[in-house]
């Protein structure tokens, strides 16, 4: 008897991790690495005031996106292939990304 429920507990368990942290990354994923990949790019500048302006001039206002559809392809280990699709004052944009799962969430590689 305790065998029985040993066993259906480890089942149980092993269904529950392998589910943990699999699958393509979400929406608020994709929004999370974009935004993070811009707040990089702003630290490049340094302090220069000229520099600054000019990326803030050229970079996009991510409240005004919304991330209407993605459609990801595994393409290796924590590793994804993906076409994202975003609304901007009203104009649909398409763009092919790779995506990868770092520990502190996912990232943009380029």
């Amino acid at each position: 008897m305790m065998y029985r429920y040993a066993t259906a507990l480890f089942v149980g368990a092993t269904f529950l991790i392998s589910g943990c942290g699999d699958g393509a990354p979400t929406n608020a994923d994709i929004r999370n690495a974009i935004e993070k990949k811009m707040e990089d790019a702003t630290k490049v500048a340094g302090n220069d005031p000229t520099v600054i302006a000019m990326m803030k001039a050229l970079m996009p206002d991510m409240s005004k996106y919304e991330i209407k559809e993605t459609k990801c392809t595994e393409s290796g280990r924590d590793s994804y292939d993906c076409i994202v699709t975003a609304v901007y004052m009203n104009q649909t944009e398409s763009k092919q990304m790779k995506f990868v799962r770092l520990r502190d969430g996912w990232s943009i590689v380029d």
